[in-house]
């Protein structure tokens, strides 16, 4: 019987097999380095949160437990993060990560009765801390109503004031029962009615000069006949007229003198309040929006 196969092709065919032989025992080793490799990642990863998770770096330890949890797909990593979660106070976030965990085929049935256990306790608390959110939304508006009541009660105070600081201070005109106005304290100042006072007794002492003079004339004067007597009656008629004008005069400025001089001695005080005696001194002058006064006032 003849032999297909010559000792080249024999060669060649062995060549290949120990190729092939060669790659598949290849690709197990490199598969086999690829995943020790990921493994310590993982492990460096996983290390990192637990760190960032007794420091109080919750958020930073739920990061890396997940990103661990990509490489090596090992459940306990997601019970971790929702873990960091719970105790960062976010509980939503941790709901949903003990949720995940349950829904992983390689949780066992512990794993998912204690997922199931936290959920409960995080939404209990989740419904506490939405009430005291709630209790203390209501306190927060209920004192900024008050912080409000209180600010307006200030300015209408601090309004009131000043309108009463006003109104004391205030020279308005005042009726008079004439109907006319008399000005406040400082309408007419004490100086013009010295001045006035001052021209009206200058007049009366020129009146009272002028009287005298037209006396010592009517006493050279001699009666004679009825034109020198009727002169003499007409020149004693006008001494006794201006006698009679220096004497007015002299009233007038003493009146306006000592008006003067009231209205100096009182300019620096404070302007009578109503209900006060001083103010009811003068029952002419009637309280403002009263009508006039009747008499004294005594003031408790």
């Amino acid at each position: 019987m003849h032999n297909r196969y010559t000792a080249p092709a024999l060669v060649g065919r062995m060549a290949v097999a120990a190729a092939v032989a060669v790659t598949c025992a290849v690709v197990p080793l490199r598969a086999q380095a690829q995943s020790n490799e990921d493994l310590k990642r993982a492990e460096a990863l996983a290390t990192e949160g637990k760190v960032y998770f007794r420091t109080k770096l919750y958020s930073k330890a739920a990061d890396k437990f997940m990103e661990a949890f990509g490489i090596s797909r090992r459940p306990a990593l997601v019970y971790n993060a929702a873990r960091a979660f719970e105790e960062a106070g976010k509980f939503g976030e941790a709901i949903a990560m003990f949720e995940h965990y349950r829904t992983l085929k390689e949780t066992d049935a512990a794993g998912k009765s204690a997922a199931a256990g936290r959920i409960a306790a995080l939404q209990a608390k989740q419904k506490v801390a939405a009430a005291k959110a709630a209790r203390e939304a209501a306190a927060a508006k209920a004192a900024a109503a008050a912080k409000a009541r209180e600010e307006a009660k200030r300015k209408a105070a601090a309004k009131a004031a000043a309108k009463a600081r006003s109104g004391s201070h205030k020279t308005g005109s005042i009726k008079t029962r004439s109907g006319s106005t008399r000005s406040g304290g400082k309408r007419v100042f004490p100086l013009v009615k010295g001045v006035g006072a001052g021209v009206a007794l200058l007049f009366s002492v020129a009146a009272y000069v002028n009287a005298q003079r037209i006396a010592s004339e009517i006493a050279k004067e001699d009666v004679i006949d009825d034109k020198t007597k009727k002169q003499y009656l007409d020149n004693s008629s006008s001494a006794q007229t201006w006698r009679g004008v220096a004497v007015g005069a002299a009233v007038v400025g003493v009146g306006v003198g000592a008006w003067a001089v009231w209205d100096w001695l009182n300019s620096g005080k404070k302007p009578a309040q109503k209900g006060d005696t001083a103010a009811r001194a003068m029952p002419w002058i009637p309280d403002r929006g009263e009508g006039l006064g009747v008499g004294f006032e005594v003031a408790f």
